[in-house]
């Protein structure tokens, strides 16, 4: 949107025209991203029209500052959570029931003993800070700090909205497939040891459908995303329920040093 804006503002597309550059300094100025802002920032200090050039600075003086100072660092809050697993991990657990046992477990954990994880990812020049504490009873239990340097960073990225969604589709109609078709064959052989196997489907599709709500679906919803941090050496990091214009900004900050 910035470039249709520079391009009409130069007058290199002359069916733009002056109408096409207020219409996109508007399209930008609507995004609630510090990005966009910040975009609107600088091309307030670039265009020639005096029109568009006051539209673009009042739009970047709205809501939140437009740009950041170099050295400081972008915060994003959240809760640190398991990193995404791999399909072939993701699918051994929720056949052999693991997955189930863990997010009820979880749950249990929550909402009884009110277990919690904060943090924040503070995204600078230098990196990347990891900031997390642990609570319990609403009680800290411990603090931890992790930084990963630009250099051992292997790559960052933000979760699209209902990742996996075709994982998780599969897996729930074969889970659920099976159940059916189990309780046919149990309903003409009349045997005993199928009805196990019937149980266990129904653990798998209820696994499923579990983590599936309780990781992507409900923070989607509140358009919250999940950010995934994968060092060259050590373990991934994860953290959810992260607001998509500080995952964005984050995000940016690390493709500029880049």
């Amino acid at each position: 949107v910035g470039s249709v804006v520079r391009t009409a503002d130069a007058g290199e597309a002359p069916s733009l025209g002056r109408a096409g550059a207020i219409v996109a300094a508007v399209s930008l100025g609507a995004s609630a991203s510090p990005i966009a802002r910040a975009e609107c920032n600088v091309l307030a200090g670039e265009v020639r029209d005096p029109v568009v050039r006051t539209l673009l600075g009042g739009l970047a003086r709205k809501g939140a500052p437009a740009a950041l100072p170099p050295g400081e660092p972008v915060t994003a809050s959240g809760e640190l959570i398991p990193p995404p697993r791999g399909p072939i991990a993701f699918t051994l657990m929720a056949v052999t029931g693991v997955l189930i046992i863990l997010r009820v477990a979880r749950l249990i954990g929550r909402w009884v003993l009110r277990y919690r994880r904060p943090a924040e990812m503070r995204f600078s020049a230098k990196g990347v800070t990891v900031v997390s504490k642990t609570e319990l009873l609403g009680r800290t239990l411990r603090e931890h700090e992790t930084h990963i340097p630009m250099e051992a960073l292997l790559f960052a990225r933000r979760e699209v909205r209902y990742p996996r969604l075709g994982l998780y589709a599969g897996l729930f109609a074969l889970a659920v497939g099976s159940y059916f078709g189990i309780s046919l064959f149990i309903d003409g052989a009349r045997a005993g040891s199928p009805e196990l196997l019937g149980v266990g489907a129904l653990i798998v599709a209820i696994g499923v459908a579990l983590d599936f709500a309780l990781v992507n679906a409900a923070p989607s919803m509140r358009g919250r995303c999940r950010l995934v941090l994968i060092p060259r050496k050590g373990a991934a990091l994860a953290l959810g329920s992260v607001d998509a214009s500080q995952a964005d900004a984050g995000l940016g900050r690390l493709a500029a040093r880049g």
